[in-house]
């Protein structure tokens, strides 16, 4: 007894052994794909086949994992990255238990608004798998930073074995991608919930609070997606409709209004995008399109909606609403195409510019005001391309060549699609003689310097602001001095105003000069800068010899040879005084002297 007590012991150890060593460890069965992209942030998600406990170890492009994010013991996990650069390249890596469980892949978070970009749709991929994976493959090749699916990603949302399909066919765009889907009418299950798509994805919860309808920003364009499935009212609740289809639920209404009111107010945004399974119009034959769908064209007009998004029928359409919204179809993502011959616009006025029969993928570029769509077909040639909006003033830099637009040393570049010029970095320094770029400045006998902020400068010498009083003439005069005029003095332009005639300490007029210069300035000879007197005033001939300008009164002292001096001083004279007031000095003293009273009693 005792004996198969002990062998029984030994086997469960054995065995506890065996599922306990790495070779039962959890594996991914699903993932990892990217999800909730923004300019700081994304979320990495996949699926163990067991629990486990996970990890992303994480960096930018090109360099080390140097990062890393934890995720608790779980099957489904879902890790945000954080703190990442806008528009930057990042890798990233899963782990659990310190053992490698993907490979390395990147991605790219999202611009700031103003910054271009682009991304891709896909529509209706559910039953066609061979379609699905050749559409993929092709896309997997082309360049753009997110992507979108029109709904019915599968061909029966109860079987869990097609989601995994899916995931499967789609593993090269999801893992490198960040992926958003609406749901369709296949994704539905019976009992008209969406469990396994709820399950699958977690694009954008905060927004609405659910997953089946939900609005994201991504650079300067909103996108809004509704859905017509699960919140939904039964065609007996929807009169507008007639009483025959669905229409939204009352929460869902009032969230949309109320989403697209705060997309069209916000300054950053200059794009609206509406994405449904089901449009507002069909070209396939029997089909009207979804009535709900086209009682909202009214509102995405209010709103400044620019495009209305769908799939459901299986083929490429664009056109124009009756109240002049753009709108296209993307269902040829792999299920069965149809024909589209028959558009009802008689009865649900609208125009088709573009309609084929034709499994398709689109391509589209966003470049400030402009989105450029492409569609291209599975043999990946482009069937058709239009645009919505205004072109750029620049979408790269060579757009914008032209003469120099700054005093600075620099360039033309095209920023955020306007073109600007901007200056090139200074040189750094820690001295003037690490200044060793060309000088500037066309003046040539200027030098480097080194400031405080450590940045190489070209000083140039000062100017002197005049060589004679010609120089001055065209300087603005003072108003507050009437008759003054500008002399040249020490290379600066002064202004001088005039002294009264015959101001000296006598009071007498005809005071004459000891020099030999006459005093009638009528016979006087004006030799450029020459000075006398005049009175006992002293004058000065104008640089140019055309006549004398008064330069001061001597007032209490004697003007002697063209200069002050005190009275009866011989000897060198004293070097004279020049008198000049500031325009707010002469302000001052009229002030003050229109106080005075204009008589004063004995």
């Amino acid at each position: 007894m005792l004996r198969e007590m002990g062998r029984g012991m030994l086997l469960a150890a054995a065995l506890a052994l065996l599922f306990a060593s790495p070779a039962w460890a959890a594996e991914i069965a699903r993932g990892p794909f990217l999800q909730q992209p923004s300019p700081t942030g994304m979320m990495v998600a996949w699926r163990f086949d067991a629990e486990a406990a996970g990890e992303v170890r994480y960096g930018s492009l090109g360099g080390a994992l140097d990062k890393s994010a934890a995720s608790p013991s779980a099957v489904n996990h879902r890790v945000q990255l954080t703190g990442l650069a806008p528009g930057g390249d990042y890798q990233y890596q899963v782990y659990s238990g310190g053992e490698a469980k993907s490979e390395v892949f990147s991605f790219r978070t999202a611009p700031n608004p103003g910054e271009g970009f682009r991304f891709a749709i896909l529509g209706d991929t559910r039953s066609g798998h061979v379609q699905h994976q050749t559409l993929v493959d092709l896309m997997a090749r082309e360049e753009f930073d997110f992507y979108l699916n029109s709904g019915d990603l599968v061909s029966d949302g109860e079987t869990s074995d097609l989601w995994d399909v899916f995931f499967e066919i789609e593993a090269a765009l999801l893992r490198q991608h960040a992926f958003f889907p609406t749901i369709g009418n296949h994704d539905e299950e019976e009992d008209g919930t969406a469990g396994n798509y709820v399950a699958s994805f977690e694009v954008s919860p905060a927004s609405s609070g659910v997953e089946e309808y939900y609005s994201f920003d991504y650079g300067n364009v909103h996108f809004t997606v509704v859905d017509g499935f699960v919140h939904v009212n039964s065609n007996w609740l929807c009169p507008d409709l007639l009483f025959l289809e669905e229409c939204l639920n009352g929460e869902q209404q009032a969230w949309l209004e109320a989403d697209l009111a705060a997309a069209q107010a916000n300054a950053a945004i200059d794009h609206i995008i509406v994405m449904t399974h089901m449009g507002p119009y069909s070209s396939k034959e029997g089909r009207n399109g979804w009535g709900a769908m086209r009682n909202l064209m009214p509102l995405f007009q209010q709103y400044g909606v620019d495009l209305v998004l769908s799939g459901h029928d299986h083929y490429y359409e664009r056109g124009v609403s009756g109240n002049g919204i753009r709108y296209m179809v993307s269902g040829g993502g792999g299920a069965g195409l149809y024909d589209c011959n028959s558009p009802n616009t008689w009865l649900y006025p609208h125009s088709v510019d573009f309609s084929r029969m034709v499994y398709h993928y689109v391509l589209v570029e966003v470049a400030g005001s402009l989105m450029t769509f492409i569609a291209k077909d599975i043999d990946g040639n482009e069937i058709d391309s239009f645009e919505i909006g205004t072109p750029p003033a620049c979408t790269e830099d060579a757009d914008c060549a032209g003469p120099p637009g700054g005093s600075c040393e620099g360039s033309w570049k095209c920023n955020h699609f306007e073109c600007a010029w901007v200056c090139d970095p200074g040189q750094s320094c820690e001295s003037a003689e690490d200044c060793t770029r060309p000088p500037p400045d066309p003046c040539e006998d200027g030098h480097w310097e080194c400031p405080p902020q450590r940045i190489c400068q070209w000083v140039c010498p000062s100017q002197p602001e005049c060589q004679t009083d010609e120089d001055c003439r065209d300087k603005p005069a003072y108003d507050d001095c009437p008759g003054g005029y500008y002399i040249c003095e020490d290379k600066i332009c002064d202004w001088m105003c005039p002294s009264p005639d015959g101001d000296n300490a006598d009071g007498d007029e005809d005071a004459a000069s000891d020099g030999d210069v006459p005093i009638d300035g009528d016979d006087a000879v004006c030799v450029a800068g020459a000075r006398r007197c005049e009175g006992n005033v002293v004058v000065r001939c104008l640089d140019d010899g055309s006549g004398w300008v008064r330069v001061e009164s001597c007032g209490a002292l004697e003007c002697r040879d063209g200069a002050c001096v005190t009275a009866g001083e011989d000897g060198d004279r004293p070097t004279p005084t020049i008198f000049t007031f500031s325009p707010s000095i002469i302000s001052a003293i009229i002030a003050v002297t229109s106080a005075w009273p204009m008589s004063i009693a004995a």
